[in-house]
């Protein structure tokens, strides 16, 4: 046994005392030898409840579970429980002490049943196997009943409240000191918390006591107490308390004023509920019914619940939180309470330096309202994965834990190979086609940073980042192509292109078209055979980023209205600029203008005429000509 809880216990005790003398009445006290309505036994060991960190005679309220009995069987030893001052001296105190109560050895019994989680009911009676006395006969006998209940007022979590009223019937023996002289009753209030595998319990109320011979006005007292339980295993627990009686006397006799005990008691779970007790207690304070030493021993009993309230599948006596049922994930289920939501942040990372801006996604957890934080159930398993740029990725498993730290994700570039072959129309390789590397993203660790040049056989492979990769093929006399390879990790990309005669030429103006680029009729879709001059058209703007912006300039014939020519050719310019915007081109480097039929390339009254002046142009200049 630890000395800080008994220091604890011994100075909560005598601050009891000390408070109480302040507060008691006057009376007179007639001290004479003889028996006739005084309980010397002191002892009554309170209500169990099945807890191992549960007091033994401090009351604790509201630990029960509901529809179960309980029973208890003590067996005690008494070490002058009840002394006589025969003769006292002013100064040296008394001087002959005489025992009306002492060398009991007795079994005290308990029991009860608890109706619900809010109110139960107890009977207790000492069984005096023997007792010694200087002026009774002693011996065995039967003390006085003791039947109560006790109802919980307030229960929250950890945090029991509640009262205790009961009544004693007068069945022990007046003339052995062993039970009052009629009818007796007492109240208190108690009040319990559970910290971890501790539990504080206290409790104060009055004991109402009839007449007897050294008390004509009733031998009423209150009650104080203080416990200090700790239960650190299912297997076992220890408990520290004091029980203070004072009288409600300004001036009692000396060494009858105060009287209190300190307890230690050690209990083990056995099985089938029952419990085995030993302990001791020793007197803080003179008193009647304060012995000098007891010993005690026996077991105890708590009937299994079969009670789930909350539905968690877990009985109430194993359930921490009999009104709320558990989330079963694989995080402490045992202990029947569901665990408070934990928020946590996840930190990406990349060569050890913090990057921002990264797309996560977390399985096992939702997002949080603050960037980048999540909540999840304690116990859950999470995948979290990064993102950032093209192809740079992160992943990693981690368990939900109260309190835990940051989820830390590494980026690592995924890689692929892509394999370009290149050849002319009929089919020839062509060697030392230039391939320009087209940046579509932002992270320059998946695209390659420097141009290559195919073999003598047309032909290059190459490791790149996995990821959508764009570039332009180009030769010498041949018209450039711009590709996209979708290049995935750890996968291998063939990409074959043909070089055709170019289709474009750059002017100073802009881009040159060889051919008109052909529309629907009357509409802004443009016509299959013509996606090839848009590609070629895509492949200078990115090889030649120095041709700025480029204004895409849309014509029609002199057929149809005004404003039907004029929102048609606007149609068909911005259909052109998003099938270049597909090809790469960024949207920023592309206008569009409308001119209808107000600038046309040639006549409109012949067919051919008319055809040349539906026509789409791509200048350098600005549109408006300044």
């Amino acid at each position: 046994m630890s000395v800080l809880p008994e220091l604890i216990m011994r100075v909560g005790s005598l601050l009891i005392v000390g408070t109480i003398a302040l507060t008691t009445k006057a009376a007179g006290q007639a001290v004479p030898p003889g028996g006739e309505g005084v309980d010397g036994h002191g002892f009554v060991p309170a209500p169990m409840d099945g807890s191992l960190r549960a007091p033994l005679v401090v009351h604790r309220i509201g630990g029960w579970s509901p529809q179960t009995a309980f029973g208890a069987g003590l067996f005690e030893y008494a070490d002058a429980p009840l002394m006589w001052c025969a003769r006292s001296d002013d100064e040296l105190g008394c001087i002959d002490e005489e025992a009306l109560l002492d060398n009991i050895f007795a079994l005290n019994t308990s029991g009860g049943y608890a109706l619900n989680e809010h109110l139960r009911f107890f009977g207790s009676v000492p069984l005096y196997l023997t007792s010694r006395s200087d002026h009774s006969p002693g011996g065995a006998g039967i003390g006085d009943v003791r039947v109560g209940a006790q109802a919980a007022l307030f229960r929250d979590g950890p945090i029991h409240v509640g009262i205790a009223p009961w009544l004693d019937l007068p069945t022990g023996d007046e003339a052995r000191f062993q039970g009052v002289s009629g009818l007796a009753a007492g109240a208190l209030v108690a009040a319990a918390v559970d910290v971890g595998p501790l539990t504080v319990s206290s409790d104060l109320g009055s004991q109402f006591s009839p007449e007897n011979q050294f008390d004509p006005n009733g031998d009423d007292r209150l009650l104080a107490g203080l416990g200090l339980g700790y239960a650190p295993t299912h297997t076992w627990g220890v408990t520290v308390e004091s029980r203070v009686t004072p009288r409600f006397l300004s001036a009692p006799a000396p060494g009858t004023g105060a009287p209190s005990e300190l307890f230690y008691t050690f209990r083990y779970r056995l099985k089938h509920g029952l419990q085995a007790h030993i302990g001791a207690s020793n007197a803080l304070s003179q008193g009647p019914g304060a012995a000098r030493m007891r010993v005690f021993f026996g077991l105890g009993w708590a009937q299994d619940s079969t009670i789930d309230l909350d539905g968690d599948g877990l009985v109430h006596d194993q359930d921490g939180c009999p009104r709320t049922a558990e989330i079963f994930n694989g995080w402490e289920d045992e202990d029947g309470c569901p665990e408070d939501p934990v928020t946590f942040d996840v930190e990406v990372s990349s060569a050890g330096r913090p990057v921002e801006g990264a797309l996560l996604q977390v399985v096992g957890a939702v997002p949080n309202r603050a960037s980048g934080s999540y909540v999840g159930t304690p116990g859950t398993e999470l995948q979290v994965t990064a993102r950032y740029g093209d192809c740079q990725v992160g992943s990693v498993k981690a368990t939900v834990t109260p309190g835990m730290p940051p989820v830390p994700v590494e980026l690592m570039a995924e890689h692929g190979t892509l394999r370009i072959q290149v050849t002319g129309t009929t089919g020839e390789p062509i060697p030392s086609a230039l391939i320009a590397w087209v940046h579509t993203g932002t992270d320059s660790d998946c695209h390659p940073d420097e141009d290559a040049t195919l073999d003598d056989s047309g032909q290059l492979t190459t490791i790149v980042g996995a990821t959508d990769q764009t570039f332009v093929i180009s030769a010498a006399g041949l018209g450039p192509r711009v590709m996209t390879a979708p290049v995935r990790f750890l996968q291998t990309v063939d990409i074959e292109a043909v070089l055709e005669p170019p289709l474009t030429r750059v002017r100073s103006t802009g881009i040159e078209l060889a051919d008109t680029l052909w529309f629907h009729y009357n509409s802004a879709t443009i016509e299959p055979d013509a996606h090839r001059m848009v590609e070629e058209v895509a492949a200078v703007m990115l090889s030649q980023p120095e041709l700025g912006t480029i204004t895409i300039v849309g014509h029609t014939d002199d057929l149809g209205t005004p404003e039907t020519n004029m929102a048609l050719s606007t149609m068909r310019a911005e259909a052109v600029r998003a099938r270049l915007v597909e090809h790469g081109v960024p949207i920023e480097r592309l206008q569009t203008v409308g001119r209808g039929a107000t600038e046309p390339a040639s006549t409109n009254r012949s067919r051919r005429g008319r055809a040349q002046n539906r026509r789409v142009e791509f200048l350098t200049a600005p549109a408006d000509g300044s």
